[in-house]
């Protein structure tokens, strides 16, 4: 990809690696919420075998988040 990125003009460079650290800070704060909300609601529900609430299996997730 920098090797495409280098055959434009310095500008145009910037502009498009500036685009992509927004893009995935918008996935990331997408992300962030979803799974905020699935956490939320499965906190109720329970594993089958270790009876902790389900949610735990997600809390990676948001804890990753940048």
């Amino acid at each position: 990809m920098r090797v495409a990125l280098r055959l434009f003009p310095p500008g145009v460079e910037r502009a498009c690696l500036a685009l992509a650290d927004v893009l995935v800070l918008l996935i990331a704060a997408v992300t962030a919420v979803a799974s905020a909300e699935f956490i939320a609601s499965s906190w109720g529900e329970r594993t089958p075998i270790f009876q902790i609430p389900a949610a735990t299996i997600a809390l990676p997730l948001p804890a990753a988040w940048p």
